[in-house]
């Protein structure tokens, strides 16, 4: 993840070019510290049932969305993760302010708090909770890590280690088998864009890895988003350098995602909301770099896209992530100057 290192003083920023750089080597995790890995993308069954497939039309009403500004993050930050736990508190994790990476992890709702300081200072990671606990899984500087670091009580720590080194990766919820987890999916580990997509639980304690499909091509950054036994992935940047325009699915069986739609330009660090019907995409990057206000629905049944409403600013590189009916942003750069944004947002789709 190649990461610009300064920016100008005053009102002249450089184009924020996000990520880690080569990967750090990985360290020899200890016997109490390594994680299972498994696979069975080639032997899902048919037990687990497919979701349905909408019968809405594309002459049905397309959805609503309202935006709403829910607070401010302590720090201006880019490539900071948002997750929610059980209970609906919302966490942000890490980021980077144009000039340096932060240790933080911040309580956002209901209240705004410190929750601890990482081990070290790290941006572009993935995070979510397993139980009551906050995990985060790799991120880096100038380089990707390969932590896995645990937030109990309050108290970071490197608890296990990734195979490879992980940045630009995106973790979601995601219930497979009747085991609660999260999905990792897409990033870069200095050399490669991950194709893999996981599943990440604990089984008796234990950190476990379940591969669970593969995506036609490695994504860094792409946006994620899941509902029932459906997995969307929208945009990314593929190893060619060019931003994808698609938007994959996979509904619970099989080895590999599928195409189902088409964005109307390729973009990148965007957010991705999800229902039985619609998914929505919310802000991002395009091509020449330019962070977009814009938030599309696109109609799971045919694929037709339509603009539904705008973010009060552009931004992309935010943390992200969706709870019932709503998807919270927090963070990002702004505009093609790259400011750093403060607000943290609500979109309400109805």
């Amino acid at each position: 993840m190649q990461r610009l290192k300064y920016w100008a003083i005053g009102s002249l920023f450089l184009a924020f070019l996000g990520g880690c750089g080569n990967a750090a080597p990985a360290p020899t995790p200890s016997s109490q510290n390594a994680v299972s890995d498994s696979s069975n993308a080639a032997h899902r069954t048919g037990s687990q049932a497919k979701t349905k497939t909408s019968t809405k039309t594309s002459t049905m009403a397309w959805p609503t969305v309202s935006v709403q500004t829910a607070g401010q993050l302590p720090l201006g930050v880019v490539g900071n993760a948002l997750a929610f736990d059980s209970k609906g508190d919302l966490a942000s994790v890490g980021g980077y302010t144009g000039v340096y990476s932060v240790r933080d992890v911040n309580l956002v709702e209901p209240t705004a708090r410190r929750l601890a300081l990482l081990p070290v200072p790290t941006h572009d990671a993935a995070a979510g909770f397993l139980g009551p606990d906050l995990y985060v899984f790799g991120g880096g500087q100038s380089a990707s890590y390969n932590t896995i670091v645990r937030i109990h009580n309050g108290a970071a720590a490197v608890v296990a280690y990734l195979k490879r080194p992980l940045s630009d990766a995106v973790c979601v919820p995601y219930r497979d088998q009747g085991r609660d987890g999260l999905l990792l999916t897409g990033g870069y580990d200095g050399q490669v864009f991950k194709r893999t997509v996981q599943f990440v639980s604990l089984v008796n304690g234990k950190l476990t890895f379940t591969n669970l499909f593969a995506l036609p091509v490695g994504l860094r950054y792409p946006a994620v988003a899941a509902v029932g036994n459906q997995v969307f992935i929208a945009g990314g940047k593929e190893a060619s350098g060019q931003l994808s325009h698609q938007i994959y699915s996979w509904n619970g069986t099989g080895a590999q995602a599928h195409p189902a739609g088409r964005l109307p330009i390729g973009l990148e660090k965007a957010a991705l909301y999800a229902d039985s019907q619609y998914l929505v995409l919310v802000g991002g990057k395009d091509p020449a770099g330019k962070s977009l206000s814009a938030i599309d629905a696109i109609q799971r049944s045919t694929g037709k896209v339509r603009r539904i409403g705008t973010l009060p600013k552009p931004l992309a590189d935010f943390g992200s992530a969706q709870h019932g009916h709503r998807l919270v942003i927090a963070g990002g750069t702004t505009g093609s100057g790259q400011s750093v944004n403060t607000e943290v947002y609500t979109v309400v789709v109805s």
